[in-house]
Formats: structure tokens, sequence, C-alpha cells
């Protein structure tokens, strides 16, 4: 199975402290055998021969609970694929458990890929829990994918349901979408730093950006590149107010440097009307040299802010060279 983004393996699957006997493996596997069905016509990549699936259960080891037969226990270890129950078959490429009860299976995921065909309209509930969220579904095709970024839900066929450990609300996911969870907001970082080079649409970015500020574990540091990457990525949209908003939210000193940046690279692009945001907020903030270009772009056509704006200054202390610049204005404003 293809994947995209690299994965390097750092997490090691813990041994079962109680081994089945070979008895109670082969119970199981006979039982496996009469639990397999012949694949649907189109669906060779999840469900290919009975032969195929008769060779994969070689690589995993089946545990019988001591509670009853309608509960054991499959435990992932090479790819290939495999009958959890008679409507629910997996091909998985990773570390992973799977505990069978009746209807209800329940898989816990710890890195690779996993892939989930659920029979629609059999009552069989499937559930994938991963560090960072957990995955319920009743009847649909859906892929599992746990990195370094966190883990990721797509879907083929119906819906299914995503809870990030980090958010109350579930995302419900259709056919043809996908749904990240991140560990904290460093990961989520390290995936927008990859669709930077992927070169994925702004639109794009900034739902994964949006979603990294959000989580509650993250370095202030990772948050102040974020948000200056969620202003980048405003101003693309031309959803000016937007950016403004967010650079109101960074550290003083970035912020001032953010403001200054981004009101010299407007005047340069599109004059005054362009910076006019940008210069309103850094008068806000208390800049003085923004201050006065905001007077400047105001004077011919709203003379009354402007010196609403110099009145503003001369409340403040000022250097000999600005108190200047402010009397300049006045009178060049009719004062």
């Amino acid at each position: 199975m293809s994947s995209d983004f690299e994965y390097v393996e750092d997490l090691q699957r813990l041994a079962t402290a109680n081994q089945p006997t070979p008895d109670e493996v082969d119970a199981a596997r006979a039982r496996l055998r009469r639990g397999l069905r012949r694949p649907k016509r189109g669906r060779t990549d999840l469900a290919v021969g009975v032969a195929v699936a008769l060779a994969a259960t070689a690589l995993i080891t089946v545990a019988v609970s001591r509670s009853g037969p309608s509960t054991h226990t499959v435990s992932f270890g090479e790819e290939g694929p495999v009958a959890l129950t008679p409507n629910v078959n997996a091909v998985a490429e990773g570390e992973g458990e799977a505990v069978v009860r009746g209807e209800v299976t329940e898989v816990t995921w710890s890195s690779g890929r996993i892939r989930v065909d659920v029979e629609p309209d059999t009552g069989q509930t499937v559930r994938v829990t991963t560090p960072e969220a957990e995955v319920t579904v009743l009847g649909t095709i859906f892929d599992v994918e746990r990195g370094p970024f966190g883990t990721r839900t797509s879907v083929e066929r119906g819906r299914v349901s995503v809870t990030c450990v980090d958010q109350s609300d579930p995302m419900v996911l259709s056919a043809g979408t996908d749904g990240w969870c991140y560990p904290d907001a460093g990961a989520a970082f390290g995936r927008v730093l990859w669709m930077e080079r992927q070169d994925y649409a702004v639109a794009e970015r900034l739902a994964v950006i949006e979603q990294a500020l959000a989580h509650p574990q993250g370095l202030d540091a990772t948050r102040t590149l974020l948000r200056q990457r969620q202003v980048a990525a405003y101003v693309e949209l031309n959803r000016t107010s937007d950016a403004v908003a967010a650079v109101k939210q960074l550290p003083p000193r970035t912020r001032a440097a953010e403001l200054a940046g981004r009101a010299e690279s407007a005047m340069a692009s599109g004059g005054c009307t362009t910076a006019e945001p940008w210069l309103d907020a850094l008068a806000e903030d208390g800049d003085v040299t923004g201050a006065l270009l905001l007077v400047q772009c105001l004077a011919e056509e709203a003379p009354d802010a402007a010196l609403r704006e110099l009145e503003a200054l001369e409340a403040r202390e000022l250097t000999a060279e600005e108190a200047a610049a402010v009397r300049a204005w006045r009178r060049a404003l009719g004062e």
C-alpha cells in the first residue's frame, strides 16, 4: 500500500504475556478458514482469493480468549489480507492488534497503515484506535495510517466518525475525504512544511495550520511560526482583515516586525489603499513610523481622520524628529 509520506518506524509492539498453545492456534486457524468468503468481483485490492488469505494466516498469531469461543485476538505482523470476521476484512502493513467480540471488532493500531473493509448492513461495528484518534464505523471501506505526523483516516465508501484526542467534537468523513489527528502542534507543523514542499494549495495548508494552532499541546515558538504562516496564507487568499487579526496574536516584537513588513509590501504593491489596514494596526500598536505613514495615506482623502491620528501622536512622548514630523503634517493639513 502506498503512503503520502515516508514513515520511519519508531514504535515496537510489546509481546503478549500469555501465548496460546499450539492446539489453540490450530483451532483458531480452522475457524478462520471456515469464516473466509470468496471475494466480490472488482475487489481484488482487499479481498483476494481464499488460498492467498489462508497463506496470510501464517503472518498472524490468533489467541483464543479464555472467556469463550466468541472472542479472539489477532496480532498483525507483516503485510497481508486478514479476515477478522466473515464480514470484516483487513489489509495491514504495520503494527497493531484486533480484538473481536461477537459483532464488535476493536483494533489498536500503533504504526503503519491498515485498510478495513466492513460489509454494510451486517450489524458489524468496528473501532480503530491510535494514540491520537478513535475511528468508529458501521459498514464501509476506510484506511487508517499512523506515521510521524499523526493519524490519517481516509474513506473510500460509506462514512466514518473520527474523534481526535485533543478535540471534543468528532469529524464525520464521507467517501473521498480524509481527516488528520495530530499528537501535538509540532507534528502538525511538520506536515505543513511537507505540504509546502509538495506545493499543496494554500487553502489546504491553511486548514492544517488552523488545526495545529487549536491543538492544546505545543511550544510557543512553534505556534509563532504557525501563526506567521497563517498570516501569509490569509494574505495570499486576499483575506486582509483575517490576516491583520492573526498578526495581532503574535508576540509583541514579532508582531511589530510582521506589521511593518506587511505594510511596506502593501505600499509597494498597491499604495495607501492596500497598506491602510496594516498601517492602522501599526498605529494602534504604538508604532510612530506606522502612524505617520497612516497620516500620509489619509491626508488627501480623509484629512479629519489624519488630524485625529496626529492628535493621538501628540499625546505621546516623541523624539524631536518625530515631533517635527507631526508639526509639518499639521501645517500641511492647514492647522
